[in-house]
């Protein structure tokens, strides 16, 4: 240990300080890419969130996706299909569906922001 601050003293002082910047810059480049980090994760989450309220709050699509989709075991796919009034929820509701396949494909969302 002796040997090692008995060697410090001979590096000259403008070298300590130019050592001490280039950490300091390092630790402010980590902390510069923990925060970038921070921020795309709470963008993400922001914007599935509003994906997700788009899905859940919007009266007709929760209606759609209660009565249609999750309790109802008629066959509501008939010829008076195209043009009715369910053609137009169903296409919204796959539209929203497809985007977040799709920003996931894209690698812009994750599976674990899926996870409810």
């Amino acid at each position: 240990m002796y040997q090692i601050l008995d060697s410090l003293k001979n590096i000259p002082l403008q070298d300590i300080l130019s050592l001490l910047n280039v950490l300091i810059l390092f630790i402010g480049f980590l902390f510069g890419i923990y925060q970038w980090a921070h921020a795309n994760k709470l963008k993400r989450a922001e914007f599935l969130k509003q994906i997700i309220e788009k899905l859940y709050f919007d009266e007709q699509l929760s209606r759609f996706m209660y009565d249609k989709i999750e309790y109802n075991n008629d066959i509501w796919y008939t010829n008076d299909f195209h043009g009715g009034p369910n053609e137009d929820l169903t296409d919204k509701f796959l539209l929203n569906i497809n985007y977040i396949c799709y920003l996931r494909d894209l690698k812009i969302i994750k599976q674990t922001n899926l996870r409810f």
